[in-house]
């Protein structure tokens, strides 16, 4: 389980799911993924460049669905676990069930065979800041 501010991650052998609380708002299962695509966001919060991911499912169910759709995934500070165990993860089930990794960051497009994690330094200069 990896969670964020406000929705927890949840990974089982079963699949990945998406929690609000207690409620599961969308659930993908490991063979009905069909595409993991990583790319550069930005976040004004942390005030960086951070990684997101969505994962996709083979299923293209209504977006009010639970099965099917998507499950995006953003770099963020989070409560539980850390982001690079997050991906640790992910490669795991990746591998296990040979998903396909599309990774658009720079503006460069690869297909990669597994996820790789390098943390985003901050646009700004936390020290500096406070002490201005």
């Amino acid at each position: 389980m990896i969670r964020n501010r406000l929705i927890d991650v949840f990974f089982d052998d079963t699949g990945i799911s998406r929690c609000i609380g207690r409620k599961v708002i969308k659930q993908i299962r490991w063979q009905d993924v069909r595409l993991v695509r990583v790319f550069d966001s930005y976040s004004r919060q942390e005030r960086k460049k951070t990684i997101c991911m969505h994962i996709f499912s083979r299923n293209r169910a209504h977006p009010s669905s639970t099965s099917g759709g998507k499950i995006v995934i953003c770099e963020c500070p989070m409560r539980h676990g850390t982001f690079s165990e997050l991906i640790a993860v992910m490669n795991t089930y990746i591998t296990e069930h040979q998903i396909s990794i599309e990774s658009t960051v720079g503006g460069e497009t690869t297909h990669p065979d597994h996820l790789s994690y390098i943390p985003r330094r901050p646009t700004y200069d936390p020290i500096d800041w406070y002490n201005r």
